[in-house]
Formats: C-alpha cells, sequence, structure tokens
C-alpha cells in the first residue's frame, strides 16, 4: 500500500512561456537591475528512660547477641561492547540526518524566493500585475536573498562537519539495529533533494551576485543577463520541486 503523502511547504513552480517583447524590454520596462535599495522542634525518636533495674537486666551477653552485619556490594553489570557501539553510531547517523533535514529546509526557504522572484518577472510579461507591483516583489524577495544564502551554506557546511555514516553496525541488538536502518534510509533519501537544492540556490546566488555587479557598474548588459537567467530558472526551480514530491522518508 502506498504511503499517504505528507503535506509540506515547497517552492512554486514555475513556468516560462515564450512571451513576445519581455516587458523589460518595452519602452518603460523595469528589469531586476534597477531595484537595488537604498517554633520549638521536638525529635521524632521516642524518648526511653534508663532506671537502675533496666540497667541490671541487661547483661553482656545479651548486648552481644545481635550479630554485626557486614555491607555487601552489589557486582557491577557487564556492559556489552556490540550494544555500546551500536548506540553511538546511531547517536551520531540521527545528528548527521538532523543535518541534513536543516539543510533541505533552508534550501526550500531560498529557492522559494528565487522562484517568487523569477515569478514576478513573468507575471508581468503576461501583464497580471504591473511594472510597480513587479518591482516591490523583486524588492521584497531581493533582500531577502542574502540571509537566505547564508543559511544555507551555514547548514550545508554543519551537515558536512557530521561524520556519522549510519551503516550497519554487526550484532547490534535488534531495537538499535532497526532504528540505525531507518536512518540510514532517511539519510540516502535526503540526497537527491539536496542535490536539487543546491542548482537552485546557486542559481539564485548566482543572480544575486549579478545584481551586485550591476549595481557596481561592472556589467554591460544587466537587462540581458537577467533575460538569460530569467528562461533559465524553472529547470532548477521545478528540479528541486519534484524532488521535494518524491521525497518520504521514514523517521529517524
Amino acid at each position: 500500500m502506498a504511503k499517504a503523502r505528507r503535506a509540506k511547504q515547497s517552492a512554486a513552480r514555475v513556468l516560462v512561456p515564450v512571451v513576445a517583447g519581455l516587458v523589460l524590454l518595452g519602452g518603460g520596462g523595469v528589469a531586476a537591475w534597477q531595484l537595488w535599495p537604498d517554633g520549638s522542634t521536638t525529635s521524632a525518636q521516642p524518648q526511653t528512660l534508663t532506671t537502675a533495674s533496666t540497667a541490671q537486666s541487661t547483661s553482656p551477653s545479651a548486648a552481644s547477641a545481635t550479630p554485626s552485619q557486614t555491607p555487601t556490594t552489589k557486582p557491577s553489570k557487564t556492559v556489552d561492547p556490540n550494544t555500546v557501539k551500536a548506540e553511538q553510531a546511531l547517536k551520531a547517523c540521527q545528528a548527521k540526518v538532523s543535518a541534513g533535514d536543516k539543510v533541505i529546509t533552508e534550501a526550500k526557504t531560498g529557492v522559494g524566493h528565487w522562484a517568487s522572484h523569477v515569478e514576478s518577472q513573468r507575471l508581468a510579461d503576461e501583464g497580471e500585475i504591473g511594472i510597480d507591483e513587479m518591482k516591490a516583489r523583486f524588492k521584497e524577495t531581493r533582500v531577502l536573498g542574502p540571509g537566505d544564502q547564508k543559511r544555507y551554506r551555514d547548514a550545508v557546511n554543519a551537515y558536512q562537519d557530521e561524520d556519522g555514516s549510519c551503516s550497519e553496525i554487526d550484532q547490534a541488538p535488534k531495537a538499535i539495529a532497526a532504528s540505525l536502518e531507518k536512518c540510514a534510509s532517511r539519510n540516502a533519501d535526503q540526497e537527491p533533494v539536496m542535490s536539487a537544492g543546491a542548482k537552485g540556490m546557486k542559481d539564485w546566488a548566482s543572480h544575486l551576485a549579478a545584481m551586485q555587479r550591476n549595481k557596481d557598474g561592472h556589467v554591460s548588459d544587466p537587462q540581458g543577463e537577467w533575460i538569460r537567467a530569467y528562461r533559465a530558472a524553472p529547470k532548477n526551480i521545478n528540479g528541486f520541486e519534484k524532488a521535494l514530491d518524491n521525497y518520504d522518508p521514514p523517521n529517524c
């Protein structure tokens, strides 16, 4: 029986039609390049009064009738080295998987903003929004870009710093072995999603860098460069969306 698909937030699909005469190429067109924003106590024990008769009735033999008790030491438990090794492997694998989840989350955010940036141009080309609205959307997503890239790079670096291999451990207890198997499966399922996300994030980073170069006056044809980026963007945006659609890993 197929597993129920988990609902998830994902980047919007982007389709770029061939539109005759882009808005940015018209007489009043504005491209992404032009949008850079400027009491007392009593004892709890009963008190015993000792009288002479009481003292005399106590003999040495009676006093010594109770044998002394020697404290006993409980034997220490034997630790199975295979269990210890398996527990350590599971912990390391869980840390690796958690770091991978973070990479995917940051990619979803960043590629989502990139998709919205591209979509703004398409909507303007098709006359669904005006130039002012396109400019506002460009600015809104553009200012989010640097933060997207920083969080994504930090997540990727943290993932690469984790050395858990999620490999099977010989003679591991059944419960730990089962958990490790699930984590290993999730780790493997993460790889194509992270790879697709990396492509989309690279496109976003490239466009952000191009806008910075244009701001500094180092781009000779900013509109042409934007058109090429705009037309190429859907391939990797939609590739990441497809990878997310196919991503249904076991819990770890």
